[in-house]
C-alpha cells in the first residue's frame, strides 16, 4: 500500500528537491511547484537509480494523482521510499 498526502502538506517538506513532478514538460505550463524536479514518469521508471536513491523519501506529484500513484507503486516495488501526492496539481491551483 502506498502512502498518500494532500498537496497542501508539501508546504512542510523542507527538501523541495525531493518533490518529483512526473508530468511531461509541456504540462508545466499550467503551473508547477517551485523547487520540484520534473522527471517524466516514463523516464523515471526506465532508470530510477539514475534519479533517486533508496535512502531518501520522495514525494511524487502529477496532474491529478493518478500517474503519481502508479509511479509510486512501481518505485515502491523496487525498494524506493515514495509518497503519492493525492489530488495532484489540480488540487494545488
Amino acid at each position: 500500500m502506498i502512502k498518500n498526502i494532500e498537496i497542501q502538506e508539501l508546504v512542510n517538506v523542507e527538501e523541495k528537491s525531493n518533490i518529483i513532478d512526473v508530468r511531461e514538460p509541456y504540462e508545466l505550463n499550467s503551473g508547477y511547484i517551485e523547487g520540484a524536479k520534473n522527471i517524466p514518469m516514463g523516464i523515471l521508471l526506465m532508470d530510477p537509480d539514475n534519479y533517486i536513491n533508496k535512502e531518501q523519501t520522495y514525494f511524487i506529484v502529477c496532474a491529478s494523482g493518478s500517474r503519481s500513484g502508479r509511479t509510486c507503486m512501481m518505485l515502491q516495488d523496487k525498494g524506493f521510499n515514495v509518497v503519492n501526492v493525492s489530488g495532484g496539481m489540480y488540487s494545488y491551483r
